[in-house]
Order: structure tokens, then sequence, then C-alpha cells
């Protein structure tokens, strides 16, 4: 009797640990970007090590905490986390604002980043900037994040659809695993608009 009510209990447990993981919101995993071996997490550091302007975002490993500098410029430290923290992360890549030509000036893109710990448990990590998806400031590029559709094979977001003017808006599809941008030739005349198709 003892051993049923323990594989019960047992199997309660792992039931509702299984609810709670598929509920997890993957905006939230800010410091939760892992791979079989390990985990990184992004932070903001000092481009230039001085404690100064401008900032950077850095990939930690969180076995040995060493840090990788990523290429993206923000004017400061506030800037840079505001950064971080509107970022959408799925499994090892996070979707993250930043100014286009990384000059810490509008307009801004949207980069992904891929943080991973190799076989040999050494930190990797690869930026690509998806020009099409531009904006003319941060604010409208993290508002576009904050409202992006995730799903299991595409991040769905709302552009403008002639870079950072706004004339006109494109809902795109980007797939997590090659970068690739589908649904180019779907306009929409505002954003709101736009962004109802998501």
């Amino acid at each position: 009797m003892k051993n049923l009510i323990k594989c019960t209990l047992l199997g309660l447990l792992s039931v509702s640990t299984m609810a709670l993981a598929q509920s997890t919101d993957h905006r939230l995993m800010k410091d939760d970007v892992s791979n079989d071996h390990a985990s990184s997490r992004f932070i903001c550091i000092s481009k230039y090590n001085d404690g100064r302007s401008p900032y950077t975002v850095g990939v930690q490993n969180a076995l040995d905490l060493s840090i990788i500098k990523t290429n993206l410029i923000y004017n400061d430290e506030n800037e840079c986390r505001d950064a971080i923290e509107s970022s959408v992360i799925f499994n090892d890549k996070a979707y993250v604002c930043a100014s286009k030509y990384k000059d810490e000036a509008p307009p801004y893109s949207i980069y992904t980043i891929h943080g991973n710990v190799d076989t040999q448990l050494q930190l990797i990590y690869k930026s690509t900037q998806l020009s099409q998806l531009t904006y003319s400031d941060a604010d409208s590029c993290q508002i576009a994040l904050a409202r992006a559709k995730i799903t299991p094979q595409v991040l769905g977001i709302c552009a403008p659809k002639y870079g950072s003017k706004a004339s006109s808006w494109s809902l795109l599809a980007v797939h997590h695993h090659t970068n690739a941008i589908s649904n180019k030739n779907v306009t929409f005349s505002s954003r709101d608009d736009c962004e109802r198709g998501l």
C-alpha cells in the first residue's frame, strides 16, 4: 500500500513538473540560453573595459564565468539592459535590438545571437543582423519584439516594408535554425493591421 501511494505521488509530481515546463514563457529565460553541455547568459559590459560608455552585450559561460563580447553597441548601460530585457529567447538563440550601423544611433535592427558551449565546454557565439527587420528607433524595435509570436519553427514579427520608413508593414517569419525570412510579400497598410495577423 505504501509503495502504491509513493508511486502515485511521484506520478503526480512528474505530471506537474511537465505541465510547468510546458507553460514556461521563452521571453522570461534571459539567463537560460543552454544546450546539452552547459548554459550561457547575456550581460551588459563596457565595450572598452573602462567602466564607461559605450556598452555591449556579453555572452557569459555559466560554468567558468568567461565572457565573449558581441559586436552590438549601445550608448550606455541602461540602453543595453533594456535591449536584453526586451529580447526574445528561443532555445539557444536570442533576438535582440541594436543599432543597425553599430554606431549607437538609429535606425535599429534585430540581431540574432547564438550563445553555446561546445564539446570541450568552451563558450562560442555567433551574431547575425536581420537587416529586413529595421525600425526607426530602439522603442519601435523593442515593441515589435514584445508583440512577436514564437512557434517551434519561426519568430513571427511585423516590420516596416522599406526599412525604417513606416509607410507600410510586412508580416515576416524568421526561421529559427537558418535565419531565413519568409512572407516577404505579405504587406499591410499599418502596424496595427499587421500585428492582428500574428
